[in-house]
């Protein structure tokens, strides 16, 4: 139940920092992200939790590298091969 309760607040915590850059968006938007991460880590229901590599590979690494890799062109991967 823990997983579900820490998927959740990281999807609001992302809404929420979209939100935040929006109203100020001088402010880089990894500050906002930071702030609100620190602020969920002191919530007490996340204070005996404890975050498995296998899930921070499954919700950040892998949306990460598919999104890469629906927009690599093929002439950099190309070079990138070939070098």
């Amino acid at each position: 139940m823990e997983l579900i309760y820490i998927v959740i607040a990281i999807f609001l915590a992302i809404i929420l920092a979209d939100i935040l850059h929006g109203i100020l968006p001088k402010i880089p938007i990894i500050f906002f992200q930071i702030m609100i991460g620190i602020f969920i880590s002191y919530l007490p229901i996340f204070h005996h939790f404890t975050f498995e590599p296998e899930i921070f590979m499954v919700l950040i690494i892998k949306p990460l590298l598919f999104n890469e890799a629906q927009r690599i062109s093929r002439k950099e991967l190309k070079v990138f091969f070939l070098s």
